[in-house]
């Protein structure tokens, strides 16, 4: 991780020998998920514009700091991320226009890989997950 960028962090938790059986990407770094703070961001703009996941919401599930999440917070959250991955990957070029001062822009295709792996993160170990800014 690049020294002074922020990122959002997810933690499964799992026992041993489980993993959150991913495809190889750039968003799992030695078991964490981790996202680019600013794409992360941009991210839950859209969702709360969108009305897909509110943002009291939003902000809960992504920093939990060793708090167990409900399970209906849980189901909703995975649901509207599950919605949004939907609409990122039907509209590709959208997120290259939003993301053209970051680091790096990246596709709608990308970002729903992001939240792909955060939604098995909370499938996997439920209220076992854990989330933080680093």
């Amino acid at each position: 991780m690049s020294e002074g960028r922020k990122f959002q962090i997810f933690e499964a938790n799992l026992p041993p020998g489980q993993s959150l059986e991913l495809l190889p990407s750039p968003w799992l770094v030695d078991g964490l998920v981790s996202i680019p703070l600013e794409h992360w961001e941009l991210l839950r703009e859209l969702a709360v514009a969108n009305k897909v996941v509110g943002n009291e919401l939003w902000v809960r599930m992504s920093t939990l700091d060793g708090e167990r999440p409900e399970p209906i917070e849980i189901k909703m959250f995975v649901t509207g991320l599950k919605v949004m991955m939907s609409r990122l990957r039907t509209d590709m070029t959208a997120m290259l226009s939003l993301t053209q001062g970051f680091p790096e822009a990246l596709p709608g295709s990308e970002h729903a890989r992001m939240l792909e792996a955060v939604v098995r993160v909370l499938e996997k170990s439920g209220s076992q997950a854990d989330s933080w800014v680093e």
